[in-house]
């Protein structure tokens, strides 16, 4: 299935998905204190854990997190669509195979880490003093130089 394909199927997925299919989510990944928003994103009052799964990408589309996102070791995890637009602590997607920092939250209250992936690009991404990973220096350089 093409990346373009995948990508249209995954939001007319998420658009269409049922209340009832959401809630089975959240039950499957231990998702609690939960609302579900008109846009079907949900809101979490309090952290979420998905480390250690399987998926290449995030089961659900996530709106706020009143607390820390953990997507890290989800080794096939490729994208960060579906990631909160806002997380007030820490975000975390290291050990993941995702090459950009697209679709990363607007807002993190602490810190971004993404050790240990395949990130060849910040793009989506310049709040450089929070940004935790491998090569941090050449990746601001090279975001940097891309921009002027």
């Amino acid at each position: 299935m093409s990346s373009f394909v995948r990508q249209n199927w995954t939001f007319l997925y998420n658009k269409f998905m049922t209340e009832q299919e959401i809630h089975r989510i959240c039950k499957e990944y231990n998702i609690e204190n939960y609302s579900i928003n008109p846009d079907r994103s949900i809101d979490v009052n309090g952290d979420v854990h998905l480390q250690y799964n399987t998926f290449s990408q995030l089961p659900l589309k996530f709106n706020k997190v009143s607390g820390y996102f953990d997507c890290s070791s989800c080794f096939a995890l490729s994208t960060l669509e579906g990631s909160p637009n806002y997380v007030s602590g820490n975000f975390n997607c290291s050990w993941t195979w995702i090459e950009s920092l697209e679709h990363c939250p607007l807002y993190i209250g602490g810190g971004l880490y993404a050790y240990h992936t395949k990130l060849k690009s910040l793009y989506g991404y310049n709040m450089y003093d929070k940004l935790h990973c491998d090569n941090k220096e050449k990746l601001i350089l090279k975001n940097l130089n891309s921009q002027t």
